[in-house]
């Protein structure tokens, strides 16, 4: 086969359909920039072909899949690494040595040489490659050796040997052949034997500069770069033997070299010029550009490379237009700055720069566009104010849209200007002086070329009049000036910190994955902000500690105009809007994505960004927001409080027990739940708000650290006085910053997440990170997929904005995170493992819908797959899995399924998040199984649990999915009694030498945190035996030597903590839990199910032939369906045996009850709605919210409505269509014109 090495110009090659095994290595060398199509050829993937794996890895300019191997087959030769053959390149173990010999016998030059493929060997005589053929004196050994027969002085010289396979060649050290005896003359001065040769060479290639000389003595080499001597280094060596190589060629390389040979009877010298190209490479790329027309636009695209690029700009594939003289469009810097002076129609499209040069090129675009006016949406309304006579008030208003919106205040309908009364800026508007007159309604209108919108607030003036404040304004600026200093400065520190390039803390690797979103940041900083600001002002108008401040805090006479300003200033009384479920096509059918919407009357119920209720009133020390044991000095019920780690060492001395029952998967499923409904994020800054200092570095309690004592008798932490621990994030006006609204509240926490299930941890729980999830390119509505390993895909990576880093162990791989719906999903290896087989289900579910509605769109395929998946969940959830959680007593307590109910608050308690639904903590075994297909030890070998923490590198390295997943349904879970395993209290994140974590203290400490009452509270809130005393608790521990730890550790049962009382407590055989913590799960799941209008067993959320074929899916099945290789299953795997099921015999789900029959298909799953929420405004809200309609009335409205709407959507289609017909029209009459 013909290379293609007059084609270098070539864009595209498609080599597809041609059943090409296998290509020479260098066929492609000429194509620098080809795209280049082997698809459909039947391609050996081995060493021989490694070299084709490798130009697809670097450039991705070669596509084409494995065919060959089998285990390799349809596998993406981009995918395919090295390391994945086996392939090594050739080594030399052996060089050759300096041999002596007299003439006419033979010599004999050792090599030996090792590589996979095994090399094969050849020899070189002072630089030309030797004929060992049977007519030749010369001959290769079996072992490699050359043997030279009948030595003559023609023979004398240098010689090496090269090895070569098909991974690469490596040459030897060079040695010489000397004749025994041969007359020494007194004066043998330097002679070339082989001189340097002129080359040229790419950037990044490996050169050698052959030097050799003869002479007596022998002559010693030296290299001189433009007349500087050379010194070896990591890229540059040439031993003694005169051979030059430099590795990885740089640009710095191109000069002129001078080997010099020396000995004492003279100097000889010769020269080479190494002369290095570089292809070009594009180091400021033009950008995509969205601009208004007869704005200025610059594109940009700065070059590298040799000989210098030359830079080409085409528009829509043509050249760039210009006149001559016109400045419209412009290049400046040699073309590196496209620059369009007034934006017209015509300079819309795709611009293309192309840097070229003898060596090859490359392009880039960039596309500019026009961005029609949006009409304005408030971003910010203003509420309701009560205010004494001569008070100042603030009213703050804020939109978005595009042009930027106008801001209009008015008052009874008359436009108010800045005056000594009234100020206005951008939004805000300030009243001064109130009067009566003062009192009524403020309207804020925002307008644009769009159109405009209103908003209102009203003022009630009272006949109150203001009094002397003893904080003043100057004092409150300057204040919360000094708070978002303080609180901005530990943020940013934490990210630095988080963003390092160095080995993770175990603080670290506890925040990666507990850290607020930057939507939950913006609730929760200006709460941050807030109580800092409170506490600068204690400390600075009382000179008190901060200890104390949040009871002082209440004592601030801060005048009613200044408290608004605050909260202003702040951003604490920015208000948090309903979401708008007007888009009834799609709210009806589809859940949102943030969970909003369910319910039509209470439309933020089991939404993301919400607070935790509560199944009791919280506990607080200071009753409103400080935990207990934030002042460690304080009795409670006559005793201190219990350091958490104290504690956790009390309980975890006890030895691991297995169930008989049930297998590790049954753990796994619990965590995987959990991440779908509960997400509570700790403060974005790990550091103290007052000096910076990170919360692991010092012991105080201040916000928003409350660091975990190290008692003096621990057994493992010798040289720490505390354990770092974060608060969780607040929502504004509860706990400190409640004071602005006159009423004390509990500090509340917040879910992240939506609280359905509903898959949330594989699609995520905003529009954003769906949108980064999705395969927005595929018409069948997938998630985008990752490498191919095993024939089957990974998850993606997590790159881009809120990445997160992987590399924790520096002796590890560096494999980024992988990127799901949840980013605590690379946590450890099994629950990474549940993630990946939930993806492929997504995607498998979706390329089958659209196999049979061809007619669906992307986005109603994606929703209707997404709804099936929750679906799944839901169905293993409350089928399979949580049966044997509660037991029998549970299932009754939890009920049959009777319906929606509207009334019923489903919100996730903070008891349920913060203590009871983590007793699964208690069923992890210290070591994870990797198990082979004949469920024996897998060669890998198991892990121990923290070896498997943020470990994705293992997945790729160390045999996939499948022996973790196998590990997980043929190994026994651990019996919850015994507390927690030592892998988590003393192992929790342990890498190169750091201070593990201890996550039983971390439990107990965020309960406090989060202000849980005590555990005998909850024993008299559900009705249960009351614990009055020590001796009590004989009838309810499962252990009854634990009585005794909890009365040395407590002192009191009013102290003992929720998380420890219920995990010790007794426990049927048919469950896993106790009395107090099954109340708590029966409770939220009971609220989980009746309070979700989706509920996959609702009548109309599915027809009752695809319930029918949901309700046949168990985990098994879709382990089968989605694992790498699985062929073997137990019958049930949330339960140990040593019997298994084919998976061919595992029932498979039907997707015909999908398939749509219609009689007009014009518009069949046409998805029209947006699936952006957007938020209404107090002007829109006219729901009532007095009286709760009937759910079927309800639902009798949203059908006609939902088809009217449609309708009209249809019509709005045909228009658009037409519409477009005609712009296509008017342009083609446009270029004629213009033509003529």
């Amino acid at each position: 086969m013909e290379d293609f090495k007059r084609f270098r110009n070539l864009e595209t090659l498609t080599l597809q359909k041609n059943a090409i095994e296998r290509l020479p290595r260098n066929i492609f060398k000429n194509l620098n920039n080809t795209r280049i199509n082997l698809n459909d050829n039947p391609l050996w993937c081995d060493c021989q072909s490694a070299w084709l794996s490798e130009i697809a890895i670097k450039n991705h300019r070669i596509i084409g899949s494995c065919y060959y191997p089998e285990k390799l087959r349809h596998m993406k030769l981009s995918y395919i690494d090295v390391d994945m053959l086996n392939c090594e390149f050739p080594k030399i173990l052996i060089h050759p040595e300096e041999t002596v010999v007299a003439l006419g016998n033979e010599a004999f030059f050792r090599c030996k040489s090792y590589g996979n493929p095994q090399p094969y060997q050849m020899w070189y005589h002072n630089e030309f490659l030797l004929k060992t053929d049977k007519s030749s004196k010369f001959s290769i050994l079996n072992d490699g050796t050359l043997m030279i027969s009948n030595v003559t002085h023609s023979d004398v010289g240098l010689y090496h040997c090269a090895a070569q396979n098909a991974v690469g060649k490596i040459e030897s050290d060079v040695a010489r052949l000397r004749i025994k005896g041969r007359k020494k003359e007194g004066a043998e001065p330097p002679v070339f034997i082989v001189k340097p040769q002129s080359v040229e060479v790419l950037a990044g290639e490996f050169l050698t500069l052959k030097c050799a000389a003869s002479g007596n003595p022998l002559p010693n080499i030296t290299w001189f770069k433009n007349g500087v001597e050379l010194v070896e280094s990591s890229r540059v060596s040439h031993g003694g033997s005169g051979v030059l190589v430099i590795r990885d060629i740089r640009m710095a390389d191109r000069a002129h070299y001078i080997c010099v040979a020396t000995n004492k009877h003279g100097s000889i010298n010769s020269h080479a010029s190494v002369e290095v190209f570089e292809k070009p490479t594009i180091i400021k790329r033009p950008r995509d550009k969205v601009t208004k027309l007869g704005e200025m636009v610059t594109f940009h695209c700065d070059t590298e490379g040799f000989p210098t690029p030359i830079v080409e700009w085409t528009l829509n594939g043509h050249p760039t237009p210009r006149v001559f003289g016109d400045p419209h469009i412009s290049f400046e810097l040699d073309a590196a700055m496209l620059r369009i002076l007034g934006v017209q129609k015509s300079d819309l499209g795709v611009y293309q720069c192309k840097a070229s040069n003898s060596v090859g090129s490359v392009v880039r675009r960039a596309t500019l566009s026009i961005k029609e006016p949006d009409i304005p949406v408030f971003s910010v309304t203003p509420y309701d104010v009560v205010a004494p006579q001569k008070s100042t008030v603030s009213f703050k208003c804020s939109a978005r849209g595009s042009p930027e919106p106008y801001i209009l205040w008015k008052h009874n309908n008359r436009t108010i200007h800045s005056s000594k009364k009234f100020y206005v800026e951008r939004g805000l508007l300030k009243i001064n002086d109130l009067s009566l007159n003062d009192s009524g309604i403020y309207l804020c209108e925002a307008s644009n070329a769009a159109g405009s919108i209103n908003t209102y607030a009203k003022l009630f003036v009272t006949n109150q009049v203001a009094k002397k404040a003893e904080v003043d304004t100057k004092v409150l600026n300057f204040t919360i000036k000094e708070a978002m200093k303080s609180v901005e400065s530990a943020v940013d520190k934490t990210v630095e910190q988080l963003q390092s390039g160095r080995s993770r803390t175990p603080n670290e690797l506890l925040d990666l994955f507990r850290r607020p979103s930057h939507l939950v940041r913006s609730l929760s900083g200006p709460a941050d902000i807030l109580e800092r600001t409170l506490e600068i002002l204690v400390n600075k108008l009382e000179g008190t500690q901060l200890k104390n401040v949040t009871n002082k805090a209440k004592n601030l006479d801060i005048t009613e105009e200044n408290v608004f300003l605050l909260a202003n200033l702040s951003g604490c009384m920015v208000s948090l809007y309903e979401p708008s479920c007007s888009r009834l096509c799609y709210h009806n059918k589809f859940r949102s994505i943030n969970g909003s919407c369910n319910n039509y009357q209470k439309t933020t119920f089991g939404a993301a960004l919400t607070p935790l209720i509560r199944l009791l009133p919280a506990q607080y020390d200071n009753g409103w927001t400080t935990p207990r044991g934030w002042n460690e000095e304080k009795l409670h019920n006559g005793f201190q409080l219990a350091s958490a780690r104290a504690i956790s060492i009390a309980f975890t001395k006890h030895r691991n027990t297995v169930h008989d029952k049930y297998s590790h998967m049954l753990m796994q499923w619990g965590q995987f739940l959990d991440h779908d409904i509960t997400f509570t994020p700790q403060a974005a800054s790990l550091a103290r708000f007052s000096d910076g200092r990170f919360c692991n570095e010092s012991c105080s309690n201040e916000a928003p650290c409350f660091p975990i004592r190290i008692p003096d008798d621990d057994p493992r932490i010798l040289r720490r006085k505390c354990m770092g621990f974060t608060r969780s994030s607040a929502i504004c006006s509860s706990g400190l910053t409640s004071i602005l609204t006159g009423q004390v509240s509990f500090r509340e926490q917040i879910n992240q997440i939506t609280g359905w299930i509903d898959a949330s941890n594989v699609y995520g729980s905003d529009e954003d990170e769906t949108r980064m999830l999705r395969d927005l390119y595929s018409d069948s509505g997938l998630l985008k997929e990752g490498i191919y390993l095993n024939g089957k895909p990974l998850l993606p990576y997590h790159e881009g904005r809120g990445a997160i880093d992987c590399q924790v162990d520096p002796n590890s791989a560096h494999i980024p995170c992988f990127h799901a719906g949840d980013h605590r999903s690379n946590e450890q290896l099994g629950l990474l493992s549940m993630h990946t087989i939930f993806f492929r289900e997504h995607n498998r579910i979706a390329k089958r819908l659209k196999s049979l509605n061809v007619r669906w769109d992307k986005e109603f395929s994606f929703y209707e797959t997404r709804k099936i998946v929750g679906a799944l969940m839901q169905h293993i959830t409350y089928k399979q899995w949580l049966p044997k959680v509660i037991g029998i007593k549970g299932m009754k307590l939890l009920g049959e399924y009777k319906g929606y109910n509207p009334t019923v608050d489903p919100s996730i308690s903070n008891e349920f998040a913060t203590a009871a639904f983590r007793f699964g903590h208690t069923l992890i075994q210290p070591q994870l199984l990797r198990l082979n297909s004949t469920f024996d030890e897998d060669t890998h070998g198991h892990l121990s649990l923290h070896r498997a923490f943020f470990a994705p590198f293992r997945l790729l390295e160390e045999g996939g999915i499948d022996p973790i997943l196998r590990g997980l349904f043929h190994s026994k879970l651990k019996r919850p009694d015994g507390g927690l395993n030592k892998e988590l209290t003393e192992k929790l994140f342990k890498f190169a030498h750091r201070i593990a974590l201890d996550l039983l203290a971390l439990n107990i400490q965020r309960g406090r945190d989060h202000g849980l009452p005590p555990y005998v509270k909850y024993r008299e809130k559900f009705g249960l035996s009351p614990v009055r005393s020590f001796r009590d608790l004989s009838e309810i521990v499962q252990d009854p030597s634990m009585i005794t730890l909890l009365e040395e550790v407590y002192g009191s049962v009013e102290n003992i903590d929720l998380y420890i009382g219920g995990i010790l407590e007794k426990y049927p055989e048919d469950a896993l839990i106790g009395d107090t913590f099954l109340h708590i799960l029966v409770d939220q799941f009971k609220r989980l199910r009746d309070g979700d209008r989706f509920w996959y067993e609702k009548e109309g959320v599915f027809t009752k032939d695809q319930l029918a074929q949901i309700q046949l899916t168990t985990l098994d099945g879709i382990i089968c369906e989605n694992s790498d290789n699985i062929k073997n299953v137990t019958k049930d795997v949330f339960i140990f045996s040593k019997n298994f099921t084919d998976c061919k015999a595992v029932p498979k789900m039907s997707f015909e009850p999908w398939a749509e029959c219609c009689t007009d298909c014009k518009n069949a799953g046409q998805f029209f709605v947006q699936t952006t929420d957007k938020y209404s405004t107090k002007s829109r809200r006219k729901r009532s919210t007095d009286t709760v309609n009937d759910d079927e009335d309800v639902m009798e409205t949203v059908d006609l409505v939902d088809r009217r709407i449609e309708g009209m959507e249809m019509a709005m289609s045909e228009m658009k269509m037409r519409v477009r017909s005609m712009y296509r029209k008017y342009q083609n009459l446009e270029k004629r014109l213009r033509r003529a």
